[in-house]
């Protein structure tokens, strides 16, 4: 788990912009916290399966601590996380907080060049 803390992009309009209040900030960075907890648990549940299979039952209690910390994420974050998953072996946490700081709906942040 990441100790650094979550600083706005300069000029960010989007979730960590400089308008966002401190509560906001706040409920972002506990939200990144839990999705780099999520990936940290389903990444260990994946190496045990891959170096001991045979221990089935460590793997299901690994998973299952993180079905229940992914209950506890804001609707919100679990549905950025649904819609734009994050590449395989890219931190949850990092994602996360890439796709809060690009606004509520990184589609938006595209532009079409006519």
């Amino acid at each position: 788990m990441s100790s650094r803390p979550l600083d706005a992009p300069a000029g960010s309009t989007g979730a960590l912009g400089n308008d966002a209040a401190p509560n906001e900030v706040a409920d972002i960075a506990a939200q990144v916290l839990v999705a780099r907890d999520i990936w940290h648990l389903r990444e260990a549940a994946r190496m045990l399966f891959e170096d001991r299979p045979d221990k089935f039952k460590a793997i299901k209690a690994i998973n299952d601590i993180a079905d229940k910390r992914q209950a506890l994420m804001g609707h919100d974050a679990r549905r950025l996380l649904e819609t734009h998953p994050a590449p395989p072996g890219c931190d949850w946490g990092d994602w996360l907080e890439g796709l809060l700081a690009m606004g509520s709906d990184p589609d938006d942040a595209t532009t079409s060049r006519d």
